[in-house]
């Protein structure tokens, strides 16, 4: 499939992030990519999509 745009975003999930924080990430990230703005933009591409992975790093356990 073709794609104007693959977007990688990683999101830090590592206990240091408390409910709240990761709330805010994850609302955040859905806010973004649901914009009107964003929306209109995809729209411009010639493919008018893209592609996007959303990465949650957390150290392993025991380390």
């Amino acid at each position: 499939m073709n794609v104007d745009l693959s977007l990688v975003l990683a999101l830090d999930v590592s206990a240091s992030v408390d409910e709240q924080e990761f709330a805010q990430q994850r609302d955040g990230l859905a806010a973004a990519v649901t914009h009107p703005s964003v929306i209109e933009a995809i729209g411009f591409g010639r493919n008018r999509r893209i592609a996007v992975t959303v990465v949650q790093l957390s150290p392993a356990v025991g380390n």
